[in-house]
């Protein structure tokens, strides 16, 4: 049971901007703005984070397309971690 918290909700954060925005925001409609109503971020929310990359739409060779994937974890890494959520591991 999760609680006084929301229910889970499956989303992918296809960039680290978008996580940022759901980790930065509550669920108030008006705008995003924490109130009594409305305390938590999103961060209270986040159980599993997935994202996604995609090297064959790049001309990169294989070992290029690992420094990106690996560089766009480490932006989630710095979002997440930007926001106070404890990342426990990363399952690529």
């Amino acid at each position: 049971m999760r609680g006084a918290r929301s229910p889970a909700v499956d989303r992918t954060a296809g960039y680290p901007a978008f996580l940022s925005a759901i980790l930065r925001y509550t669920d108030n409609p008006e705008g995003g703005a924490a109130t009594p109503v409305h305390p938590e971020k999103g961060s209270a929310s986040i159980d599993v984070v997935d994202f996604h990359y995609y090297p064959i739409f790049s001309p990169k060779s294989s070992d290029a397309s690992i420094d990106d994937l690996l560089a766009s974890k480490d932006a989630f890494v710095a979002a997440l971690a930007g926001a106070g959520v404890r990342v426990e591991g990363w399952n690529v």
